[in-house]
């Protein structure tokens, strides 16, 4: 088979390859009547195109360079390095000053490439992707993908956008006055009346409260129903015109390195933050490798889409004290709502009966429900006496039942009533951010065996983030975000 390319210059000069390969079209082998006989002998004809095909892109363009080439002035001495892309790997012979920022022998990477290669590298191993890149695009022996090379690459992305994301809040900050050595706003600092003090929609109806607490009690235990209607009276009526924040850390295992005499000792994981920000149907993600740089971060990003100008804010964590002081410290000035996540709240009181209750399923499973029932309505207080008048004879561990009685005085005042919540259509979870933490860190970073660099995990997580906000491309292509909420 013989297949040829032309490009057509603009001096009306053309540049022709032409490349023949072994085998042809099977025609006259070619069974329509047997799909297994059509596929086995359509392959080989398959693989020939395709081999053709990469020589042929490959070939041309060469040429292509060769040509531009001799149309510069004699006597120029090229700075002659690959160029890495979809179709191929390609020599290009650049001038010496457009190469002065690159390493002796680091290659030129093309923008499709990168992208291929970057949304692979999120969702699996350095050399798996390598391989898996290699296969998807033919690549032969001589221009197989380095793993090392691959990881350097995405590492190195990484770490330009982190660079970007901290340059674009503290741009956004300092127009408010913010700078680098506070940190949220202070005495002096001025910022617009709608964001600092917020006319905030309206909260939730009384009569369609007491409606919904009315239908939800009948049947429920005193211990177990909705009380004290003077609670909702921070909870907000519709999710719109609510910007939901969901902050979390997750920790992976840290790289073990050679400590310099005198050196403190390091921790054993690597941690990154993850904040998901939800407005009505529109959804961004931040990634940091600080909760300082987080919530900074969070600010300004907050004030850049006007998401603090007469909005509700309200915070669903996992309860964590570093969380919890990092969002004072950065958003005391206004107001906010703090909310514990319900799968939190259920897991914890869980693992504290579990460890506290004797008996077998059943038994301790009547006392989860029982409890559960009360925390689900924001009873606390309930909740904890329950737990202070259960009977000895079922407790195995009475520290344990004393720990959880802490536990809800000191979340107690984010415990809200989770079911008019649910039936107000508002959220109660945490979620959002567990499942990014999941996509950006866990999945692709806590397999067993990896461990993980700080700069390493946290260029790998600031990547796929950007992927999941959709501006991957555009960054690629324009080296800025857009840093907007993404629909």
């Amino acid at each position: 088979m013989e297949f040829t390319a032309r490009i057509t210059m603009p001096d009306g000069r053309v540049v022709e390859k032409t490349v023949e390969v072994d085998g042809g079209a099977p025609i006259g082998e070619l069974d329509l009547g047997n799909v297994d006989a059509f596929v086995k002998a359509f392959d080989g004809f398959e693989k020939s195109i395709i081999r053709a095909d990469n020589e042929m892109k490959t070939g041309i363009l060469d040429e292509y360079m060769s040509v531009l080439e001799e149309k510069k002035e004699k006597g120029r001495n090229p700075d002659r390095r690959d160029f890495e892309m979809e179709v191929g790997r390609l020599a290009v012979p650049f001038a010496g000053s457009a190469t002065k920022d690159l390493k002796p022998k680091e290659m030129v990477v093309g923008i499709s490439f990168c992208e291929l290669s970057f949304k692979l590298a999120a969702k699996m191993s350095y050399s798996e992707s390598a391989k898996f890149l290699d296969r998807v695009l033919h690549r032969g022996e001589c221009q197989r993908i380095v793993p090392m090379t691959h990881r350097n690459r995405v590492e190195r992305e990484g770490r330009g956008l982190m660079a970007e994301y901290d340059r674009i809040s503290e741009t956004v900050l300092s127009e408010y006055g913010i700078t680098s050595g506070i940190g949220g706003p202070i005495d002096g600092v001025l910022l617009p009346e709608r964001v600092s003090h917020p006319k905030l929609p309206a909260c939730v109806d009384r009569a369609v409260a007491e409606s919904i607490s009315s239908a939800y009690n009948k049947g429920s235990s005193p211990e177990a129903s909705i009380k004290e209607p003077e609670r909702i009276a921070s909870v907000e009526a519709t999710p719109t015109d609510t910007v939901y924040v969901s902050v979390n850390g997750i920790g992976v295992k840290r790289q073990k390195e050679s400590r310099k005499p005198g050196s403190g000792r390091e921790s054993k994981y690597v941690e990154n933050n993850v904040i998901h920000i939800q407005s009505e149907e529109s959804t961004y993600c931040l990634t940091a490798d600080g909760m300082q740089k987080a919530l900074r971060m969070l600010l300004a990003f907050l004030l850049s889409n006007g998401l603090l100008e007469d909005k509700r804010l309200v915070f669903i964590t996992d309860g964590a004290t570093n969380i919890k002081d990092h969002i004072a410290k950065f958003f005391g000035f206004r107001q906010y709502t703090l909310l514990l996540d319900w799968l939190h709240l259920e897991k914890k009181s869980r693992e504290y009966l579990s460890m506290a209750l004797r008996g077998g399923k059943e038994e301790k499973s009547a006392v989860s429900n029982a409890l559960l029932g009360m925390l689900w309505v924001g009873n606390v207080e309930d909740a904890q006496n329950y737990i202070r008048k259960l009977d000895d004879k079922l407790l195995k561990n009475k520290g344990r039942a004393e720990e959880m009685v802490g536990y809800l005085e000191r979340k107690k005042d984010y415990i809200p009533c989770y079911a008019l919540r649910k039936a107000l259509g508002l959220r109660n979870s945490s979620n959002p951010v567990e499942k990014a933490n999941d996509i950006y860190v866990a999945k692709r970073q806590k397999h067993n065996g990896m461990s993980w660099s700080p700069n390493g995990s946290a260029a790998l997580a600031v990547i796929t983030a950007i992927y999941s906000n959709g501006e991957l491309s555009h960054w690629l292509n324009e080296r800025t975000l857009n840093f907007k909420m993404a629909a």
